[in-house]
């Protein structure tokens, strides 16, 4: 449910059918043709994702964080969340915010989908990089097998995969970024 107040630096964004919670991080850049970031969360993921990134930004960077349609402080779209859809909001939001800078685009897992399609609607003239972090491509649940024996075994095995991977470990979130629970072991519908 979106919030109808949100920090004092961060806005929600009238894009035409609905608002989206964008969240200003660092100081307004000098010039027009400064770059500025923009972090694109993954599916069922919000702007909190990114907020361990963020701290570890030079404070002098100006980057955004926003919550797509539905989460968070974001309200719910009209449309159904396609990753076409999804872009086609990303770029209102960029109009209406708006970020006129040329933009550093950093995508996390189904942001890669959402980039791709960002790219084919508006191009590449505000793009000034992109970074893909273990990024989707359209084509990734024709490749991927969900009832791959292996993966249930792993999962009926009690394989806690943030431990697995070193995630608890190393993790660079705090209490403070809301994501600790996230971090904890969950029970994992096998049937």
């Amino acid at each position: 449910m979106a919030s109808s107040t949100l920090p004092s630096n961060d806005a929600l964004i009238n894009i035409g059918t609905h608002s989206l919670a964008l969240y200003i991080h660092g100081p307004q850049p000098r010039t027009s043709k400064e770059p500025v970031v923009l972090f694109v969360s993954g599916v069922a993921s919000d702007a909190l994702n990114w907020q361990a990134v963020v701290r570890l930004l030079p404070r002098s960077l100006r980057s955004y964080t926003y919550d797509r349609s539905g989460y968070r402080n974001s309200e719910s779209s009209p449309v159904v969340p396609s990753a076409e859809n999804v872009a086609i909001e990303l770029s209102l939001l960029i109009e209406k915010a708006p970020i006129p800078n040329p933009l550093i685009i950093v995508g996390h897992s189904w942001a890669g989908v959402i980039i791709h399609e960002f790219i084919s609607l508006k191009g590449t003239s505000q793009i000034a990089g992109l970074v893909l972090v273990d990024a989707n491509h359209e084509t990734a649940p024709l490749v991927i097998d969900v009832d791959e024996p292996i993966l249930w075994n792993v999962i009926a095995a009690g394989v806690e995969p943030y431990a697995a991977w070193g995630v608890e470990a190393e993790r660079k979130l705090t209490r403070e970024d809301g994501m600790h629970s996230k971090l904890q072991k969950r029970p994992i519908n096998t049937s």
